[in-house]
């Protein structure tokens, strides 16, 4: 008996595809980042700009009506900002869901204005849902990014011209493995964009949802829309599937496990509306190393009654509870402070020397999540987290609930 071994030295294949692949992660990179910057550039200069015109001393002699706008614009983008950072988050899967009500119509219609923002008679879009009204628990950002990235990709197939169709199903799978989905039995949502254009070829469409694959020129993308998408869907219990035949058209379904939203008076309210509380009584302690946001916070417990107490760190809070830790009802802290302790752990001091003290924690940064940070914490350390941005009525709306 005779061996014959053939061996081939593959290292230089491995090191080129190692290059390849930090050349199109550092290209993916780059193209996120320009993304980022052009977006973040407008809604600052939306802010400043704004801000600048309600500072004006002279602004004082306009109509009441100008100034409110000018603030208003400076609002709304300051929440497009929030929502830009979740979608970022969740590009780098550091993002935990943030569900909220959400109606799908006016959703998808958002959607559509913002992948096509410049009319074209050559292109034709339809919408059609089956609950017009349909409100659903869902994390609205993402939600929209998916549904602007498909959107994205019929507009590019048509070549200037065509139709592109959006329609929404509910649908109830059996949870059969031979069914058509193959996901667990429950209620789903199907959202459906569909176009007429040039298709995709049978080999081409096999890769589609791969990080990195794209059919794009050097420079005109990074292949990670519909990966990220996939993601997006797969996190959600859900599945994006793709079909398409060669000059026939393109067909993209989006599975999402529907969760139903209740509808309230505060449907649809604008998130700068300048909510009432009670006053309240109490004292709550603020620890916050941006100076600025801490006063922010301030300000907003004082205008309902709250005295606050200030500190820029751990170490400050822990010597303000040592004076006066028996005036204290609640501590309100960020997570990600300078030095050595961490809010957190000031959170785990604060409860065992001052039991009577409840504490509410807060993050910009998911990582800090309490998903991700209370495992193996016992039940007296796990206190809510309030996620930043926060708005007036979040805040005092926590406290209130913790007093």
């Amino acid at each position: 008996v005779g061996v014959i071994g053939i061996g081939q030295d593959i290292t230089g294949f491995r090191e080129q595809e190692k290059r390849l692949r930090v050349a199109q992660k550092i290209e993916a990179v780059g193209h996120l980042t320009g993304g980022i910057a052009h977006e973040f550039n407008n809604l600052l200069a939306v802010i400043q700009g704004n801000l600048n015109i309600a500072l004006d001393p002279r602004t004082s002699k306009e109509d009441p009506s100008f100034l409110q706008e000018c603030l208003g614009d400076a609002a709304t983008a300051s929440s497009d900002a929030a929502k830009l950072i979740r979608q970022l988050l969740a590009f780098t899967s550091q993002q935990a869901f943030q569900h909220e009500r959400v109606n799908l119509r006016n959703l998808i219609s958002e959607a559509i204005r913002k992948a096509f923002p410049i009319e074209n008679d050559g292109r034709a879009i339809s919408i059609d849902i089956d609950q017009g009204d349909l409100t659903v628990m869902a994390d609205s950002p993402q939600l929209e990014s998916a549904i602007m990235g498909l959107l994205e990709n019929a507009e590019e197939s048509l070549d200037g011209s065509g139709e592109i169709s959006v329609s929404v199903a509910i649908r109830n799978f059996n949870g059969a493995l031979d069914s058509e989905y193959s996901l667990p039995a429950g209620e789903y949502i199907v959202m459906t964009v569909s176009d007429d254009g040039c298709g995709i070829e049978e080999s081409v469409l096999l890769k589609v949802l791969d990080p990195f694959f794209t059919t794009k020129e050097t420079g005109e993308g990074a292949g990670l829309g519909l990966s990220v998408i996939h993601g997006f869907a797969k996190k959600s219990g859900g599945l994006l599937r793709m079909r398409s035949e060669l000059g026939v058209g393109t067909r993209a379904e989006l599975v999402l496990p529907l969760i139903r939203g209740r509808v309230d008076e505060s449907e649809g309210r604008a998130e700068s509306e300048y909510i009432e509380f009670a006053q309240q009584t109490g004292t709550v302690l603020v620890v916050e190393d941006e100076e600025r946001l801490r006063k922010l916070a301030a300000r907003h417990l004082r205008s309902t009654g709250f005295e606050v107490i200030e500190a820029g760190d751990v170490e400050e809070a822990l010597a303000v509870l040592a004076r006066k830790g028996d005036e204290v009802d609640v501590l309100f802290s960020d997570i990600r402070m300078p030095g050595d302790l961490s809010g957190r752990q000031l959170a785990q001091e604060v409860s065992s020397l001052y039991p009577g003290i409840r504490t509410l924690l807060t993050t910009g940064y998911e990582e800090e999540s309490p998903e991700a940070s209370e495992e193996g914490l016992s039940p007296e350390w796990k206190v809510p987290v309030l996620r930043k941005p926060y708005s007036r009525a979040d805040l005092i709306g926590a406290v209130i609930a913790l007093a």
